[in-house]
């Protein structure tokens, strides 16, 4: 089928007039391009194989739609949207860590969260992501105080480490 230029524009404005017209038109753009990217790369890689799609899902400014990320059979094929969902995943994981390590609830954290990400992510979730400073914490924990300290104030902080298939919860 063969569009003018004014069919199409027209039928893109009917489609982003709503938010989930615009989600499912940027959800087809990201997957056209990620599908042309993989015939790109089995043109260069002769012999490789496309491999079907696998489900990734995407969450930001209140969107949320599910992605088929196209694969290869050895795996080699690294689509550019793939380092565009791990750098959103290693920011949100920086931003709940910032967010923890300054005393935020894990409950005040999911609701920023929801905010930012249009996600609401349970407390589990929110101690997961912020468990990557357990090793800060550690490192902390173990440092020299000075001799001139007249007071030390304690706080506690639960931590849950995961030791051969157990998790324990140790109080600092």
């Amino acid at each position: 089928m063969k569009l003018t230029t004014e069919q199409r524009s027209e039928l893109l404005s009917e489609l982003t007039s709503s938010e989930a017209g615009f989600n499912e038109l940027f959800r087809v753009l990201l997957e056209s391009f990620s599908k042309q990217e993989r015939s790109l790369f089995l043109e260069e890689h002769k012999g490789e194989q496309a491999n079907g799609f696998r489900p990734r899902r995407w969450r930001g400014h209140g969107w949320s739609f599910q992605l088929r990320i196209p694969r290869t059979r050895s795996n080699a094929f690294p689509p550019i949207i793939l380092g565009i969902l791990s750098s959103q995943e290693s920011e949100r994981t920086q931003l709940f860590y910032e967010l923890y390590s300054r005393g935020l609830s894990c409950e005040d954290i999911a609701e920023v969260g929801r905010r930012i990400y249009g996600h609401l992510y349970s407390k589990q979730q929110v101690s997961y992501l912020a468990g990557a400073c357990y090793k800060e914490i550690q490192e902390w924990l173990s440092r020299q105080l000075s001799p001139h300290y007249l007071a030390v104030y304690i706080d506690a902080t639960f931590c849950s480490t995961r030791r051969e298939g157990s998790v324990s919860k140790e109080a600092y």
